[in-house]
């Protein structure tokens, strides 16, 4: 099995994508995925370590799942 990176305001790992889902988020629902005003990669990691699954999905006609 590979041995992932973890996150962190460092390596910027996975900062965009998280970007995109927390600004989507906050437009649909008109409320912030965290009450947090920190820098996206902190984000990223706050996300990674949430007690809670994220799942988001491409926009193919058929999407994709990533998690």
């Amino acid at each position: 099995m590979k041995n992932l990176e973890m996150p962190s305001a460092e390596n910027q790992f996975l900062t965009a994508h998280i970007k995109l889902i927390s600004d989507n988020f906050q437009r649909l629902l008109n409320q912030p995925l965290f009450n947090t005003e920190e820098k996206d990669a902190v984000l990223a990691e706050k996300l990674f370590h949430a007690p809670f699954a994220l799942l988001s999905h491409d926009n193919e006609p058929d999407p994709i799942f990533n998690g």
